[in-house]
């Protein structure tokens, strides 16, 4: 599949995509690259190695310290994702060359062949469509790409990059199933994130343990789904669930493009940098 994006006449269109396109000048682009890392245990792609997307904002320097973002595929994805159909470094671009949000550092983290799978912590059922959504095997799941992560990733991420180290500079965003990861990083990571964007997840149920949890009520949180998106009432009971807890710092958004689809992602990722994590 090929995606063709055309740049906005107002003579022919009403409505302006324009912050979803590269930047004319390159100079102010930032860059992508897929870097491998080591990971005991995974398969891909060689044994023991693991790879994760990365962005660079323009004029990066290891002197400075850059916040630095999480962005987390969905099932059946995979790192490149929020790059290739996200089109994440042009919105994050045109974002920083506006002044809405400074330069900052992503990783596209990739939570398949890390030597596991959500078929091997499957309980009452192996299919992980959401008509028989086996809740308790894919938290197990999650929470086992939590620790992976913790173990591997992060730590690779912090020595090889210039990123802060204070929960202040650190974000995490997943969508679809890797919003449920994004949901347990906010139930069971909640000091080590200072903002969450959790897109079109199912189901949100958060554990009362983590409610209890006196950080998890200063958190940032962007909670979205599609209009016409199978999600949409996960998110709405998640956005009543949250209030009901205490919760404050949460902003929710229903994007009218679509359904369960990347237009959805990229304008509720959009919103998140320039409306939640980094809002005046």
């Amino acid at each position: 599949m090929s995606i063709v994006q055309v740049p906005f006449d107002k003579k022919f269109q009403n409505i302006d995509n324009t912050w979803q396109l590269p930047l004319e000048n390159s100079k102010q682009r930032g860059h992508v690259r897929f870097y491998n890392y080591t990971s005991p245990g995974s398969t891909y792609p060689t044994k023991n190695v693991h790879v994760a997307g990365v962005y660079l904002p323009p004029g990066y320097n290891k002197a400075h310290q850059y916040p630095v973002l999480y962005f987390h595929h969905g099932r059946g994805g995979n790192h490149a994702d929020w790059f290739n159909q996200g089109r994440l470094h042009n919105i994050v671009d045109r974002l920083i060359d506006s002044g809405e949000m400074p330069p900052v550092v992503i990783i596209t983290p990739n939570l398949y062949n890390l030597g596991f799978a959500p078929e091997d912590f499957a309980t009452n059922s192996t299919d992980y469509h959401y008509t028989t959504y086996d809740q308790i095997g894919i938290y197990a799941f999650d929470a086992a790409v939590r620790e992976n992560y913790f173990k591997y990733l992060m730590p690779w991420v912090e020595k090889t990059f210039a990123v802060g180290t204070l929960p202040a500079n650190r974000s995490f965003v997943g969508l679809s199933m890797g919003g449920g990861l994004a949901t347990e990083m906010l139930y069971n990571a909640t000091d080590y994130f200072d903002a969450y964007g959790i897109f079109s997840q199912v189901p949100f149920v958060p554990p009362v343990a983590a409610l209890s949890v006196p950080a998890f009520k200063t958190k940032k949180l962007l909670l979205g789904a599609g209009l016409y998106d199978f999600a949409l009432p996960s998110t709405l009971n998640a956005e009543s669930l949250l209030a009901q807890a205490g919760v404050k710092n949460i902003m929710s958004h229903i994007s009218i493009c679509g359904g369960h689809s990347w237009c959805v992602w990229q304008e509720l990722a959009r919103i998140f940098l320039k409306d939640v994590k980094f809002a005046n």
